[in-house]
């Protein structure tokens, strides 16, 4: 189980082999495995998400920027 909710582009493979993500306690990511050790391997797909936090940070950085007042000195 992975500490993130469920949701679309997530993909696992357990010993190379793709395998069903789940959802389990909570909507959280879950993929099963066989007992013995074995190499899990999960992924999510980059999506709209990620762009839309990327344009929120440059509007944050753009605001605190114009913010700032100018150090001009007077002529």
């Amino acid at each position: 189980m992975l500490a993130a909710r469920t949701g679309p582009g997530w993909s696992a493979t357990v010993d190379g082999e793709d395998v069903a993500v789940r959802s389990a306690w909570g909507g959280q990511v879950a993929v099963r495995v066989p007992a013995h050790t074995s190499e899990v391997t999960v992924t999510r797909a980059r999506g709209p998400h990620e762009a839309f936090l990327s344009a929120q940070l440059a509007a944050l950085l753009f605001t605190v920027l114009t913010a700032v007042p100018s150090r001009r000195t007077a002529s």
